[in-house]
């Protein structure tokens, strides 16, 4: 997300029985995906996903500063962090922000959006299945 001094890539939890927030960050394992803002956001299969977005300093080859189509995996059970962009089949979503991301049915589905660095809004829609690791 973004905070007052730029992006930021940390985790946290919320306990609903001490209504207390709790920071992760420092106790896990992994790669976490760059801190960025705008990416979508959701669970699947008792993991939690990350797609998208805009980063500040993008490494990725072929990309513009600032545009995201990585997906990133994080499991609660063992506090890891993945990247599954490298790993996966098929032709994942164009780099986009402020997307519906959602989870049904075992899979994530990525609606529309809009293009980080031209502004053109999306109409498209794309789905990941985690347990194949495949973009259809």
């Amino acid at each position: 997300g973004h905070r007052g001094s730029g992006l930021v890539n940390d985790l946290h939890v919320f306990d609903a029985s001490a209504m207390a927030w709790e920071e992760l960050s420092t106790n896990v394992t992994g790669t976490p995906p760059s801190a960025r803002d705008k990416m979508g956001f959701a669970s699947a299969g008792g993991k939690l996903y990350v797609f998208g977005g805009r980063d500040a300093l993008d490494t990725r080859p072929m990309h513009a500063a600032g545009d995201a189509n990585d997906v990133h995996v994080f499991d609660p059970s063992t506090m890891t962090w993945k990247e599954l962009s490298v790993q996966v089949s098929g032709t994942p979503p164009s780099t986009r922000v402020s997307m519906g991301f959602a989870s049904t049915g075992g899979k994530l589905f990525v609606f529309g959006g809009r293009r980080p660095s031209g502004g053109n809004y999306l109409n498209d829609l794309h789905v990941f299945d985690p347990s194949a690791a495949e973009w259809k």
